[in-house]
């Protein structure tokens, strides 16, 4: 029996990493077709790993290495508030890795600052050479893996050279892609030595299914979205275009399809309405076509400069990266984009400034959607009926402003301090 259970694990961790390798792969080609340079970039950073980590600033003899991963920048903000505390305490070099080359783009030249990796790298594929050579050159303490990001290889390599792991904002239902995916899942999760989630129902599932080495802690990313909130922000451009508004929405890491389509049938049924956009990605191509998408005038920030009167302007896009989240302030409500996809992006950003958001429908990878739904904060809209129906109950007055901010406001203050959390625990972890 146990030898049939040993193949069995084996053969389908053997098939998860073909699976996991070519999917990966596919995912990068089909969704980039139309930027060719990405695939390139993505394919070179694999080659640059031993190069750049070689050429890396090295821990001092009196550090610990954590080695933190994740797979994109929505993950590294969750981590970003933990980075910040662990580099406060002065004893810890940190190595991040990415699967995204987007997001070391983003990161490019920023190591080493008070709140950012000493090290970033991309994650080398999961094969067994790779991960022990990886491991075998940072040299971590403890590796810290984000969100859902399960590496068979680099986990097993981790065992062998008993390094401590964690799994970091965990999140579970126990309906998951059907009885491979969920034995998979399952079979990861449990080569961790400790695992940390944001909610209940995640939390009973994990005991519910033998885990007993699952924490309910806080959400690191209030604590981020609360430091962006605190941070002065006063833009010249945004304060012309929003001045004379009667109402401005904030539309956020927007796609260019279904989300698209939804903010243009607000901007055409409510005229008076200000639109401020940040789009998911910057390109030519897609600054070109949400001009052409939205019914009236609409402009680039990047192209504003001269602009002097800005009445007849109804939408601005912010056409440059890394703002977001201090851009939210100037809206009366916030649309997240992302919501048609499997990747919402994040609704905790606009939360914390006491405004009503409204998302797409695919929801089940943010815990949070459902309390804000439940607390009043948050609303599902599906198309443009639905969205034109929340926009219209938001102008004409009948959404509680107050009661929304009180909320918002109670949501922060029992969410605040998981970056204190993700510290006691790791410390625990590396002392063991």
């Amino acid at each position: 029996m146990q030898l049939a259970y040993t193949i069995y694990s084996w053969s389908v961790k053997g098939i998860f990493n073909t699976i996991r390798h070519c999917r990966a792969i596919v995912k990068k080609i089909s969704a980039q077709q139309h930027s060719q340079t990405k695939l390139d970039r993505f394919i070179r950073l694999q080659s640059t790993w031993q190069s750049k980590l070689a050429s890396s600033k090295c821990a001092l003899p009196s550090q610990k290495t954590i080695w933190f991963h994740a797979s994109s920048l929505g993950e590294y903000q969750i981590a970003r508030p933990i980075i910040a505390r662990l580099k406060l305490e002065g004893t810890y070099h940190i190595v991040f890795t990415f699967f995204s080359a987007t997001a070391i783009d983003a990161l490019k030249g920023r190591e080493g600052t008070p709140s950012t990796p000493d090290v970033i790298l991309p994650l080398p594929l999961d094969t067994r050479k790779n991960a022990d050579s990886f491991i075998e050159k940072v040299r971590p303490d403890i590796a810290i893996f984000m969100v859902s990001e399960f590496w068979p290889n680099f986990l097993e390599s981790l065992r062998r050279h008993n390094i401590p792991t964690l799994l970091y904002s965990g999140l579970f239902r126990p309906k998951y892609h059907g009885f491979i995916r969920s034995k998979f899942r399952d079979s990861m999760v449990k080569k961790f030595n400790q695992i940390t989630v944001h909610d209940e129902t995640s939390l009973k599932y994990l005991q519910s299914t033998g885990h007993s080495n699952a924490d309910l802690v806080p959400d690191p990313l209030f604590d981020n979205a609360i430091s962006k909130r605190e941070e002065p922000y006063d833009k010249t451009t945004l304060n012309a275009f929003c001045r004379n508004a009667a109402r401005v929405l904030v539309a956020g890491s927007l796609h260019l399809d279904k989300d698209l389509d939804l903010i243009a049938s607000i901007a055409e049924k409510y005229p008076d309405t200000k639109i401020i956009i940040v789009p998911h990605e910057i390109s030519p191509k897609g600054m070109h076509r949400i001009i052409g998408t939205m019914p009236r005038k609409t402009v680039l920030y990047s192209e504003s400069k001269q602009i002097k009167n800005w009445d007849n302007i109804q939408c601005l896009v912010v056409d440059f990266i890394g703002a977001l989240a201090k851009i939210y302030r100037y809206g009366n409500a916030a649309y997240v984009g992302g919501g048609f996809t499997p990747l919402l992006h994040s609704v905790i950003e606009p939360l914390v400034y006491g405004i009503p958001v409204a998302f797409g429908p695919k929801t089940g990878r943010k815990y949070i959607t459902s309390v804000m739904q439940t607390r009043g904060i948050g609303t599902i809209v599906d198309d443009s009926s639905s969205i034109c129906a929340w926009w219209d109950r938001i102008i004409s007055g009948n959404v509680d402003m107050k009661k929304i901010k009180r909320e918002s406001e109670d949501l922060c203050s029992h969410n605040q301090g998981g970056a204190d959390h993700a510290l006691n625990i790791i410390t625990k972890m590396i002392e063991k």
